[in-house]
């Protein structure tokens, strides 16, 4: 990312100067010190913690202060400071406990703003990897090449195909053992000006799998690999498809959370309530930090992915019942997807036709008609 200079160095937050801004909750302090030390912009950072650059700048230079047990606790997980050190339990849930869903960890958004942000805050994100839903093999090879490369996307546009043709149940499990075998070629040497690419067609395959196991409901795998799947483009951010399929994967992520947002036509219970509100802001907080990634990355969005994160953004608002966002965002999108030249669109993106364009507008109208019925003939 651009303008990011070194991770944060270990004991960082441990230091007398951080221990004592901690103690105190002088978040302006932290925030300060942590964009010194990282390069992050206001921008960057206030996407990472999950807030606007308004209220970031606010507290970093204005000295307001942060008041909320949870925001304080958000913060903390999003930057990687230890709980103990706020007076915080640990949070529960490392990547590597089968036991915990994707779907419900309270960190997952945090995991995900750092792994598109390139910030490496995170504490949990060298384990990425062995997060996914089964273990990887070494590899005997001893040196991959460009036409290896050339044969892990082959293989990711086979399963793209097949399950878009046949359904994804009968090639979720095979796509998984393909990315685990390309997985394992992470450390094959591999030279500087292929790496890259190798990083973008593993994370790409990543992508793929990610979408078979959510087409058959697997949702706490998809989150899982979909993650790994985030990073690994990160990995290859030098590379020029790298943006777009960093841009996608988070949309993706928004699109999950708003299916399994779900309105209920039944009175929700207190739980049912909480849970449909996490997933309202986290498809959100995924649209947006899909946006701030297609700005701040060394190669820029294509203009059919410009498109979709608007169209992705519109359903969000709808969501919510933000009519005037909702409409903005459509039109925004209507007039990117006119600039398309279809003849030379990317396999990964051959689905995005007329009709398909047509569903994405319709289905924000139809989420608005679930607060005014009066969108309802427009949907």
């Amino acid at each position: 990312m651009a303008g990011f200079k070194r991770l944060i160095p270990p004991g960082f937050f441990d230091s007398p100067p951080m221990r004592k801004a901690l103690a105190q909750q002088d978040f302006g302090s932290v925030f300060g010190a942590v964009r010194t030390e990282t390069g992050l912009s206001q921008g960057q950072l206030a996407q990472l913690v999950g807030l606007s650059q308004g209220r970031v700048s606010e507290i970093e230079n204005k000295g307001h202060k942060v008041t909320g047990l949870s925001l304080g606790a958000r913060i903390s997980m999003a930057l990687g400071i230890p709980a103990s050190t706020m007076g915080f339990w640990s949070e529960p849930g490392s990547l590597v406990d089968e036991e915990v869903s994707w779907v419900y960890r309270r960190d997952f958004l945090s995991l995900a703003t750092a792994t598109a942000l390139g910030s490496n805050l995170h504490p949990e994100l060298d384990r990425l990897g062995s997060a996914l839903p089964t273990r990887v093999k070494s590899s005997p090879r001893t040196l991959i090449g460009a036409n290896d490369i050339e044969a892990i996307e082959e293989v990711a546009d086979f399963f793209r195909r097949q399950g878009l043709a046949r359904g994804s149940g009968l090639y979720r499990d095979a796509a998984l053992a393909q990315l685990h075998e390309v997985r394992s070629y992470e450390h094959v040497e591999c030279s500087a000006v292929l790496r890259p690419w190798l990083w973008v067609a593993t994370a790409e395959l990543a992508w793929v799998t990610g979408w078979l196991a959510y087409d058959v409901e697997d949702h706490d795998a998809a989150r899982r690999v979909w993650s790994y799947a985030l990073w690994a483009a990160g990995q290859g951010a030098d590379h020029p498809r790298s943006t777009d399929l960093s841009v996608a994967i988070l949309l993706d992520l928004a699109h999950q959370a708003l299916h399994l947002w779900r309105p209920l036509w039944t009175a929700p219970t207190r739980v049912e309530r909480d849970h449909q509100q996490r997933m309202l802001d986290d498809a959100l907080r995924c649209a947006q930090t899909a946006a701030v990634t297609a700005s701040s990355r060394r190669y820029p969005v294509s203009t059919v992915t410009a498109a979709y994160i608007a169209s992705v953004t519109a359903w969000c608002w709808a969501a919510r019942g933000d009519a005037a966002a909702a409409h903005r965002l459509i039109q925004q999108s209507q007039d990117l997807y006119a600039k398309v030249d279809r003849s030379s669109l990317a396999p990964w993106a051959a689905f995005i036709t007329p009709a398909e364009i047509s569903a994405q507008h319709g289905h924000s109208y139809y989420l608005l008609s679930t607060h005014d019925r009066d969108h309802a003939p427009r949907a």
